[in-house]
């Protein structure tokens, strides 16, 4: 007779696991309880707000929180920060799957303290946008704000950009940039296990802004435990979303001199996925 996994059915049950878990987790988010004991509340909180978590099996569930310790990112489901998925398994039950956001991203490489300051921008269709790469690389983008300007229609974006700095020896060295037009967004939309479906449906803005941060971490200076942080999400992600890409994901933009005149420091990197 077949044994199904034990799930989280139950507030109380729900309740009972985590004052067990909170010791492990507090070790592993090292923040101290307090951090912790935060981490736990958003557990109970998601698990209030999407109920077929109380479907997934108990295993995975804390495997989803210990991600989220280890990112410290809190799954707060909310603000693009970290989100506990749900997906259906073989055995007819469910798994959670801690999956960062883009803010949570971003707020890795922070930590890092090698990045300041980052912008991502989506081209509308009929905004002005002039991309041109080079010792003087212009890029230039006027959104148009007349009307309410959206991307459910997947033509109606035309390209997609993330601008920011990097940082040597606590001073901003250069301007980075990376811009994705329609197509290549599209070919990294396709690579999802659910490009038609869940979020690319029905937050496609949201998903496009997230495809465009992670493929910009690809460039950033980071330290080696930020880039462990990232290749740690990037691997959760792909195993319930997406495919690896064996190829290159993105071509790095010129360097740009900032203000100060300092002269930019670094290398132009081709990113493996």
């Amino acid at each position: 007779m077949e044994v199904r996994p034990a799930v989280i059915d139950s507030d109380r049950n729900l309740g009972d696991l985590l004052r067990v878990w909170k010791p492990k987790l507090t070790q592993i988010y090292g923040e101290g309880e307090e951090a912790a004991g935060r981490l736990l509340a958003m557990a109970e909180a998601c698990v209030r707000r999407n109920p077929d978590l109380k479907q997934c099996t108990v295993e995975s569930f804390r495997t989803a929180l210990e991600d989220a310790a280890a990112l410290k990112l809190l799954p707060t489901g909310l603000m693009n920060l970290g989100h506990v998925l749900s997906f259906r398994n073989k055995q007819g039950s469910r798994d959670a799957t801690f999956v960062a956001g883009y803010r949570g991203l971003l707020d890795i490489c922070y930590r890092s303290k090698k990045v300041a300051g980052f912008e991502v921008g989506l081209v509308h269709r009929d905004d002005p946008f002039t991309y041109r790469r080079g010792l003087q690389t212009i890029l230039d983008h006027e959104p148009k704000y007349s009307g309410v300007i959206g991307f459910d229609n997947r033509q109606e974006l035309k390209a997609g950009y993330a601008v920011w700095w990097d940082v040597i020896d606590g001073h901003a060295v250069a301007q980075r940039h990376l811009v994705l037009n329609q197509a290549e967004i599209e070919r990294l939309r396709m690579k999802s296990k659910k490009a038609d479906d869940g979020p690319w449906r029905t937050d496609y803005s949201a998903m496009v802004m997230k495809t465009i941060v992670r493929a910009a971490t690809k460039l950033m200076p980071l330290t080696p435990a930020e880039d462990a942080l990232l290749a740690r999400a990037f691997e959760v992600e792909d195993a319930k979303l997406g495919q690896p890409d064996p190829f290159i994901d993105v071509t790095p933009g010129a360097p740009t001199s900032p203000p100060d005149g300092r002269l930019p420091i670094g290398e132009v990197r081709q990113v493996e996925a």
